[in-house]
């Protein structure tokens, strides 16, 4: 008798489940309504004197405060070193007198 060979194993194949793939859904984009432009004002004149139109009214001593900081920062910008101080103070109180009306 001769030794049996032992019968090949058959391959079998395993089935293998595919995975499902499930897309993301984009997020939503958030819509902003666009606003109008407010409609512009209009300014009515003023009976009173054009000198003092538009102008805000100070005191006397609200006004050397005013002028002294402005002449202050004047200062600051260019360099305190240079310069002259009563050019800056000047300067400051033709600006504070262009923006402001002194109360008597």
């Amino acid at each position: 008798m001769a030794a049996e060979t032992p019968a090949p194993k058959k391959k079998t194949a395993k089935k293998v489940a595919k995975k499902k793939t499930v897309k993301k859904a984009a997020p939503k984009k958030k819509v902003v309504a666009k606003k109008k432009a407010a409609p512009k004002k209009r300014v009515a004149t003023a009976s009173a004197p054009a000198a003092s139109a538009g102008k805000l009214s100070i005191t006397p001593a609200g006004r050397m405060e005013l002028i002294s900081k402005g002449a202050y920062h004047i200062s600051m910008k260019r360099h305190p070193c240079e310069g002259n101080m009563e050019s800056d103070w000047l300067a400051a109180e033709a600006m504070i007198d262009m923006l402001f009306e002194v109360e008597s």
